[in-house]
């Protein structure tokens, strides 16, 4: 920590200078060379974090996302990295330039995946593709796996997962120890990740342009902020597609052959950020709006049209509509905003909740309970 002269005290916490060193590998996240390094010196993730910073509980926090200013150059000591190295391991420099709005760093990002802490213990968790583990010299976690735009890989054209498929456990990075100290088990039971038989295949172009979202962040590519724009607007356009009573989103996604789940409640799209819906609702949403992305402006108008989607419908008061967007809805059907009196009828109990919604508000309130008594 620094010292009244604003000086930091690396020797204060412990190890000064790793003996092995550890290179990055491509696209890695910071957590996962953490603890590589930490394996490579032997030494586990726990007691390698409070060698590094002392009392300052890293793994309380997401440090995938950034690093604090001294926690970072104590870091830089240890490894022998430098720091703007680092920083580039995390994901703040690259959604700091996609995002429209400031990171507030008590706050979700709304292209990082949430990994909602209780202490140490994660109640969600970072995705990843068995087929990558499997295939890995050295099995790790890339950065690709916590944007929430993506939810398939790119390379084998199959949807992540965000549990292991054996004892449905989060992955937690920092719970590996010696006795299962590799990426391609899990930290709970120890059963492998990559053993998956049959992965949920994808369309090859919803692949394609996640891993395209993805190259245009990392290479700070002028059309991103564009890019990123465009899919934000079609996500919101698309959730609320679900919860309105024309049933758009249904006959959108027969437009496509991208039929919603059936076992699937509908009504968390409307009411739960984007980055902490689960992976299979996000995978739900993307799909119907990197294919409307897709769509040239002319062919868009078209298809909005012929499934009467209204002017309202598609674009909200509430959020920045992007320059394609903004002359589509001119086209589009404007409805009297009038509205009739209510009538008493009005004031009656809701219906009841259809038995699939009920069952994944009890799933969800199942992982919280499992995930806090680990």
């Amino acid at each position: 920590m620094a010292d009244s002269k604003g000086q930091l005290g690396y020797t204060s916490s412990g190890i000064t200078k790793w003996p092995n060193p550890v290179h990055a590998l491509p696209d890695e996240l910071l957590s996962s060379l953490l603890i590589r390094a930490g394996f490579q010196n032997h030494i586990e993730p726990m007691p390698l974090a409070a060698s590094i910073w002392g009392k300052w509980r890293a793994w309380v926090f997401d440090i995938d996302r950034a690093l604090p200013k001294v926690p970072i150059q104590q870091l830089s000591y240890s490894t022998g990295m430098p720091v703007q190295q680092l920083k580039h391991l995390t994901l703040k420099p690259y959604i700091r330039y996609i995002s429209s709005v400031k990171l507030n760093a008590k706050q979700r990002w709304f292209w990082v995946t949430s990994l909602a802490h209780r202490n140490a213990v994660r109640r969600s968790s970072i995705m990843f593709c068995p087929q990558c583990l499997l295939e890995d010299a050295i099995p790790y976690l890339r950065m690709q796996w916590r944007c929430s735009w993506i939810t398939t890989c790119h390379e084998h054209h199959c949807v992540l997962l965000d549990r292991c498929p054996h004892c449905e456990y989060p992955i937690h990075p920092h719970r590996y120890s010696f006795n299962i100290s590799s990426f391609n088990r899990c930290a709970s039971c120890g059963d492998r990740l990559d053993e998956l038989k049959a992965p949920t295949k994808t369309h090859t172009e919803i692949a394609q342009q996640q891993q395209h979202g993805f190259h245009l962040m990392r290479t700070f590519d002028d059309s991103a902020d564009t890019w990123f724009a465009e899919l934000k607007f079609l996500l919101g356009f698309v959730r609320k597609s679900y919860s309105s009573q024309l049933k758009c989103a249904q006959s959108l996604c027969n437009a496509f052959e991208l039929a919603p789940r059936p076992q699937q409640g509908l009504s968390p799209f409307g009411s739960v950020n984007f980055p902490d819906l689960t992976l299979n609702d996000r995978h739900i949403l993307l799909e119907l709006a990197f294919r409307l992305k897709a769509l040239s402006t002319t062919d868009l108008t078209s298809l909005l049209l012929s499934h009467g989607v209204t002017c309202s419908l598609f674009k909200s008061d509430s959020q920045h509509t992007p320059e394609r967007f903004d002359a589509i809805s001119q086209h589009l059907k404007r409805m009297d905003r009038s509205r009739k009196a209510r009538s008493t009828t009005d004031a009656q109990w809701p219906p009841p909740k259809p038995d699939d919604q009920v069952q994944r508000k009890l799933d969800v309130l199942h992982r919280e309970i499992r995930a806090r008594g680990r």
